[in-house]
């Protein structure tokens, strides 16, 4: 059988050329995906070329998004009538796994196709706190979610046969909740799990991994929860998640109009009554002022930190601008007919006709301003 290393990358050490030349040595053919690494790493990177191929992702997207470009590329690459002859092999680059280690796995997956062989750590010797701690528990709550007893479930060392790779492309994860969505979705598939035991390998202290200890947990926990509920409440949660990200932008949209509506109100007294002596042209003058000072207030807190648009700045500020100028005239006409008209107090008024173009705002600024795109990722190159 054909055995092919993939390896995915974020800023690489010399590390990975040493486990590049030995693997390559032993007859392996190499992947690498550069996720998005630095150019100070370039160097390291041109050079396992010369000994494998090199696929890039233009920013860094996470070790799952990594892998499954290489897996892409695989498939695209070796004919589908080879894909249960060849053996895939994960393998990280910051060396905690041995060649012996690597080749014991992929034999293992070539005595075993259509199964998934783990190389499991045992955790012995001098292991960072917060790995042990983190493996114990991650294994306890994949054994309650999937009735099913793994010795490590955070391994990167992974093998199976090439005609698993549709099937792997297919599960959800771009970070590092990949690999336990994958044994997650295998364990419920009935996919045979098999784990071989290897060398429990920690260099200095673990510094070198790029795991978050609480972003990339939290990833993992969530998608465990979402993959293993039943589907209602899995949907009951999910609907959740979306209405809280809903009112929190809301939130934030509201503590910037919150800044601007004070820097409004403040200019709007503070005009009026310096030029109380106009008679009724001073409630138009002193709104017109106060929102064209308010107004450049909130377009900059609204485009950097409530929407974070991406968009170029003069399209935006011109559609913001229009957008004000049709507000600040239904503002001001709403805001004279109220105290003038009804005869309300002013700055009841001015509160009055604040709530009311609140919403319209929101939503004109929301959907048609500061529109979220969905991110397109460039296709990954090779170098």
């Amino acid at each position: 059988m054909k055995s092919i290393a993939l390896i995915p990358a974020y800023e690489p050490d010399e590390t990975m050329l040493h486990i590049v030349e030995e693997l390559f040595e032993e007859g392996f053919s190499i992947v690498i995906v550069n996720d998005g690494s630095s150019q100070s790493t370039a160097r390291i990177f041109d050079s396992a070329s010369e000994m494998s191929t090199v696929l890039a992702h233009p920013e860094n997207r996470g070790k799952g998004a990594a892998l499954k470009t290489g897996i892409r590329f695989l498939l695209e690459n070796v004919p589908e009538e080879d894909w249960s002859e060849t053996i895939l092999v994960t393998v990280d680059a910051d060396g905690q796994h041995r060649t012996p280690d690597v080749l014991a796995t992929a034999r293992e997956a070539g005595k075993q196709p259509g199964s998934l062989v783990l190389g499991s750590r045992h955790f012995t010797g001098s292991v960072p706190l917060r790995s042990r701690f983190g493996n114990s528990l991650t294994r306890s709550v994949f054994h309650l979610a999937a009735r099913k007893k793994l010795t490590d479930t955070q391994t990167g060392l992974r093998a199976c046969t090439l005609d698993l790779g549709p099937r792997l492309l297919s599960i959800e994860g771009e970070r590092y909740e990949y690999e336990m969505n994958m044994l997650l979705a295998f364990a419920r598939e009935h996919v045979p799990i098999v784990e071989v035991p290897i060398e429990t390998v920690y260099l200095a202290g673990n510094a070198s991994s790029h795991f978050r200890a609480v972003q990339d947990s939290l990833r993992i926990y969530r998608d465990i929860l979402k993959l293993t509920l039943p589907d209602s409440i899995s949907s009951f949660f999910r609907r959740l998640h979306a209405s809280l990200r809903i009112y929190r932008d809301i939130l934030k949209f509201a503590l910037s109009s919150l800044a601007g509506f004070l820097a409004d109100f403040a200019l709007f007294s503070l005009i009026s009554s310096l030029t109380a002596g106009l008679g009724p042209p001073s409630i138009a003058l002193s709104n017109i002022l106060a929102r064209v000072a308010s107004a450049s207030l909130n377009f900059s807190l609204n485009r950097k930190l409530v929407f974070k648009s991406r968009d170029p700045l003069l399209p935006a500020a011109l559609k913001y601008a229009l957008l004000a100028g049709t507000i600040l005239i239904g503002n001001t006409l709403l805001l004279g007919f109220l105290t003038n008209v009804l005869g309300l107090h002013r700055l009841f008024a001015k509160l009055l006709t604040e709530v009311t173009f609140f919403t319209l705002s929101w939503l004109v600024q929301k959907y048609l301003i500061f529109r979220i795109h969905q991110p397109r990722h460039a296709a990954p190159t090779a170098a």
